[in-house]
């Protein structure tokens, strides 16, 4: 996840979710005292359906309440100006939508901080556009495999090493897979099978 999506998906519905229910009731001060009171209620029914029901539910609520709001007000015969209507409709989706997205985005990076140490593991051993061992796990690898072959020259033991070169993993702004496999080892070059039959 990059900084703009971080701000996008995080920062912008935390900002919107306190200055829209500012914004509305300010505006809702200059209508009739029930009015207020109303939007009031349900900016703060918003609030709490917002954080404690899920995003699926609050869809099929706005759609509901919505709908039904608008029956009531616009083609119902209640004398309310058409400005009074209208914050009322939109006080509630509007709010519970914000909210939902901040507290499901609260919930995401709280599930992360206990494993935070052990994503910085996995990142440090693993390339991440690959999903390959980086060249450290790798040198690991190869220097254990060369000890156990030196180890035991009577088991005639012996290790394939598959090199993966990314021809034009430029364009991608990437490494080399294992920025040259292996680095040179100071070691000689164990001997090939051909040299050791004859």
């Amino acid at each position: 996840m990059n900084l703009s999506e971080i701000i996008f998906k995080g920062y912008v519905p935390i900002v919107l979710s306190w200055l829209f229910p500012i914004l509305t009731l300010f505006v809702a001060a200059f209508f009739e005292p029930n009015i207020q009171i109303g939007v009031l209620l349900l900016l703060l029914l918003a609030i709490v359906v917002g954080m404690l029901i899920p995003g699926i539910v609050i869809s099929w609520l706005i759609i509901g309440l919505t709908t039904v709001g608008a029956g009531v007000l616009l083609f119902g015969y209640l004398v309310i100006p058409v400005n009074d209507k209208v914050i009322l409709l939109v006080a509630f989706p509007i709010e519970a939508t914000l909210v939902n997205l901040v507290s499901n985005w609260l919930l995401k990076w709280r599930s992360l901080g206990p494993n935070i140490a052990s994503i910085h593991r996995y990142r440090e051993h693993y390339n991440l556009d690959t999903k390959l061992l980086t060249s450290h796990n790798a040198e690991k690898v190869y220097s254990k495999e060369i000890t156990a072959i030196k180890s035991y020259p009577v088991y005639n033991l012996s290790m394939n090493i598959t090199e993966i070169h990314w021809k034009n993993w430029q364009q991608f702004g990437l490494k080399s897979i294992f920025e040259t496999a292996f680095k040179r080892h100071s070691e000689p070059r164990l001997p090939s099978t051909a040299q050791i039959n004859h």
